[in-house]
């Protein structure tokens, strides 16, 4: 797959050392089913919390349902991230965060496959301090993600048919979210705890209790 030849020659290319460790993005993503079992189309609303230094990502998904606001935090995950030069002879730089997973659930035999890789061209920004540091001011992203046939463990069993998934982001770097974290010397549990905390005083519930 291409997804494992990007994932293997990015690997290759020396990541850009910053100054800050955390930096906060606000997006939206448009997540379509492309199955014949299930074919639609969501919009949703996220928060990504990125260690740069650790290179790990945590997305807290926000959900508007009939008047209740919820969010639901996800676990870290390793990316690898690094920057790209324009090969356009404009020596801008990109920076380019990228995933590939598969697991298999033990009790189903479903098998699910994803890849995601968001990108950005590179600005000084300042989210620490007063030193610039260089990160895009905007990420567009793409996931695909395929799960396989399987069944449950009921009786009787009940089919579980294979499904595709096509994802793509919009992203927008929240300074003030991500000097705030930093400023503090917030780590990634503790900016998100931060993010948590501001969106229960905002309203929400948190759908993982």
């Amino acid at each position: 797959m291409k997804t494992t030849t990007l994932l293997g020659s990015l690997l290759l290319l020396p990541a850009t050392f910053c100054f800050a460790d955390i930096a906060v993005y606000h997006g939206a993503e448009v997540v379509k089913t492309l199955s014949l079992s299930k074919t639609d189309t969501d919009v949703d609303k996220f928060i990504e919390v990125i260690d740069l230094a650790k290179a790990q990502i945590v997305t807290i998904t926000l959900d508007r349902d009939k008047g209740r606001k919820t969010f639901l935090i996800g676990l870290p995950q390793a990316v690898v991230m690094t920057d790209v030069e324009n090969s356009h002879g404009e020596h801008r730089s990109s920076m380019v965060l990228a995933q590939a997973s598969t697991t298999t659930d033990p009790a189903t035999g479903v098998v699910t496959v994803s890849s995601l890789l968001q990108r950005g061209i590179n600005g000084n920004v300042i989210i620490k301090g007063t030193t610039a540091t260089a990160l895009p001011r905007n990420l567009q992203g793409e996931a695909f993600v395929l799960t396989t046939a399987g069944a449950t463990a009921t009786t009787p069993p009940v089919a579980i048919v294979p499904e595709l998934m096509e994802i793509k982001a919009t992203l927008t770097l929240r300074v003030d979210e991500s000097l705030t974290s930093n400023n503090a010397g917030d780590d990634l549990t503790a900016a998100v705890n931060r993010i948590k905390a501001a969106l229960l005083n905002a309203g929400f519930a948190d759908g993982s209790v």
